[in-house]
């Protein structure tokens, strides 16, 4: 075998060796969350518990139900609840438009979707950056914000949402036992 055939299978095998080498992680000090902006505001979620996200469409309003709660849709024949978060966190509303999007979110026992505007995408955010939540914000948005970063991004519990017993719509039914 030639020198250069040598040096070129030395060098093959080196590459070798690094390409097999697992990927670097990113350090632990970093969150991983989606983006999306809700009347122009900016919120943050951590991908742990984001299902998907969809295009609205196929929304069937859903009547006697609280005003935050949009309709259902059908997703690949699951039924999912959407929630429009502008109404429960007392903010400024507008009727579903297209081009929404609804990210659904989920744990073992729960599942629903909440409408935005935009997604703007994912990002890795350092936890140092992340401030305990706003004094200024207060009120059911406060109660479901765990943190806010540097740049003001607004960062959601979806924990907290997916176990709050007020956004669970049902009726208690009595039925009452004739006597003989």
């Amino acid at each position: 075998m030639t020198d250069h055939n040598q040096n070129t299978l030395q060098t093959l095998h080196t590459r070798a060796l690094e390409l097999a080498k697992k990927p670097k992680r990113a350090p632990k000090d970093l969150l991983e969350i989606l983006e999306f902006k809700i009347m122009g505001e900016r919120y943050g979620m951590a991908l742990g518990g984001i299902g998907e996200v969809l295009l609205l469409k196929g929304l069937t309003p859903v009547p006697c139900t609280p005003a935050h709660v949009l309709g259902i849709i059908n997703i690949r024949g699951r039924i999912l609840s959407v929630l429009d978060l502008c109404r429960l966190f007392g903010l400024p509303t507008r009727s579903p438009e297209e081009g929404d999007k609804i990210i659904t979110i989920k744990n073992q026992t729960m599942e629903f979707g909440f409408l935005v505007q935009t997604v703007v995408g994912t990002k890795s955010i350092p936890t140092q950056s992340i401030q305990v939540s706003l004094p200024t914000i207060n009120g059911l948005r406060g109660e479901y914000l765990w943190g806010v970063t540097d740049d003001l991004l607004a960062l959601l519990d979806w924990e907290k949402l997916l176990r709050d017993e007020k956004l669970i719509v049902h009726e208690k039914i009595n039925i009452l036992k004739k006597e003989k």
